[in-house]
């Protein structure tokens, strides 16, 4: 893996400036005018969990991407004593609200655009219940944001949109939904982009056809356990690719030509015990080497990783291996009285 980008061993010193020694995340766009913003999540001063720690929910920062190899923060959005705010009030406890936490983000014609989860209660590891899915903009840059009438409150078909995806294609937004934690199936929604603030015209994928305005209608594009994704066309072998998190805490390759048809599962990274999560792809990857952002619980911290992508043809003959959850995913959409979802996470 390359330099951490914030704390100890990070290329410069600009986190440990703006108070942040350790964090996650690390989500990379494109602002639309050749700059580059990283959103963390949860972060912390010095000492972690001790008493100058000073817990935020999430920063954000300028990066310098035009050299993979060496991907560094230049500029936190800071507040008082110059020290790194969060982005929006991630509620410190109040209101059922223990984060808010970023997942995906865009640019659409200048306005920026992050998805966040509330988290409502942690539980054991990879399993957590949220509030909401809400998606905030803002108009200069990243300096104020204000929310959205994207609300997505965790029951019925929401409550498989709590952690997104964005990619843009065409003439359309696409964001890919998982529930709460990293047990769930991959969903799919689009929507025309100058529509995109409309979540009525909001449309999703229900195994045959786009329904527009009836989250409920949605059945998994990805099966099995699908969690923290990330999407990109890449343009030198015409295809999309998407990392996810898995069963073993690999992470996760799949191919595409639609978005809706994906390949079988590849493992890009394998765990190796290392405890990865949260594997982002930086802008504007392609051919067969790419780059990422990626996570690790011990040491708490954010890097950036080059991989080797495997040939698409050898992917792509890969025998897709049905797990039970498959079987009783596809075997639920025609007998649904039969196969009761198994692990409910509405929020009543």
């Amino acid at each position: 893996m390359g330099k951490p980008l914030v704390g100890v061993g990070a290329a410069n010193s600009v986190s440990r400036d703006a108070g942040i020694w350790s964090s996650d995340l690390g989500i990379t766009w494109s602002t639309g005018d050749g700059r580059t913003l990283i959103a963390f999540g949860d972060n912390y001063g010095p000492g972690h969990f001790g008493p100058f720690s000073r817990f935020r929910g999430s920063a954000l920062a300028w990066a310098d991407t035009r050299n993979p190899y060496n991907v560094r923060t230049t500029k936190f959005f800071t507040g008082f004593e110059n020290k790194a705010e969060e982005i929006v009030d991630c509620g410190h406890g109040k209101h059922n609200e223990l984060s808010k936490i970023p997942t995906a983000a865009l640019s659409i014609n200048g306005v920026q655009y992050i998805d966040f989860m509330s988290v409502r209660s942690w539980g054991n590891p990879g399993q957590w219940v949220t509030n909401f899915s809400h998606i905030y903009k803002s108009y200069d840059y990243g300096t104020t944001w204000l929310p959205t009438s994207i609300h997505r409150t965790n029951k019925d078909g929401f409550k498989n949109f709590q952690m997104g995806a964005f990619v843009k294609y065409g003439k359309y937004v696409y964001e890919f939904g998982t529930p709460s934690g990293r047990m769930g199936d991959g969903y799919i929604s689009r929507v025309r982009i100058e529509d995109f603030e409309d979540l009525d015209s909001w449309k999703y994928w229900d195994g045959e056809d786009w329904v527009q305005g009836d989250p409920s209608a949605a059945y998994p594009v990805i099966p099995g356990r699908a969690s923290e994704m990330s999407v990109q066309w890449n343009p030198r072998i015409k295809r999309f690719m998407l990392l996810t998190l898995g069963s073993g805490d690999n992470i996760y390759l799949r191919y595409s030509k639609d978005l809706i048809n994906w390949t079988n599962r590849y493992t890009l990274i394998p765990s190796q015990g290392a405890k990865l999560y949260n594997p982002y792809f930086l802008p504007n990857q392609s051919g067969y080497t790419v780059f990422f952002t990626i996570s690790s619980w011990v040491p708490y911290q954010v890097s950036t990783i080059k991989a080797t992508l495997p040939n698409v043809r050898k992917v792509e003959k890969l025998p897709y291996i049905y797990t039970p959850e498959d079987i009783r995913q596809k075997a639920s959409k025609y007998f649904p009285h039969a196969f009761p979802p198994p692990h409910p996470a509405s929020i009543n």
